[in-house]
């Protein structure tokens, strides 16, 4: 542990174990997003909310990530049109 993240730690703990948890929680659905590839709407899914998260903290003037729509509606749409195109 580094002297920054030690004093972090130590003046906002809550802080810090909220933000070791989210990294936690990333990294795992980073792993996992690997192994869902057999699983397209599961896969796209975390593809889905990790782009969304990455676009919600970007800088102001970077470009957005991801192929699929932002809003959860849109997104609900793109998953049904694939379950009709396989249902037929």
């Amino acid at each position: 542990m580094s002297f920054k993240e030690w004093l972090s730690e130590y003046l906002f703990p809550k802080a810090f174990s909220d933000m070791r948890a989210y990294e936690r929680m990333k990294a795992e659905a980073i792993d996992s997003y690997h192994w869902l590839n057999g699983y397209p709407d599961a896969r796209d899914t975390l593809r889905w909310l990790l782009d969304n998260d990455h676009n919600r903290r970007r800088c102001v003037g970077d470009r957005s990530i991801g192929n699929f729509p932002s809003s959860i509606d849109q997104f609900r749409e793109v998953l049904e049109t694939r379950r009709r195109k396989s249902d037929d």
